[in-house]
């Protein structure tokens, strides 16, 4: 069986403006992207005991 993962206490809060502009939106889009590919990649290393 799989045991539950705990919730991460480490969320960081994000803020919307509206007056942020297509530009800003699309580099905060990729920021978030490469955190969570970086994120994905250290749970699986930790899960396959890397």
């Amino acid at each position: 069986s799989l045991a539950a993962s705990p919730e991460s206490t480490d969320v960081p809060n994000t803020t919307v403006s509206s007056l942020l502009s297509f530009d800003d939106i699309g580099k905060s889009l990729s920021q978030m992207k490469e955190k969570l590919q970086y994120f994905c990649r250290e749970e699986i290393d930790m899960i396959s005991g890397r």
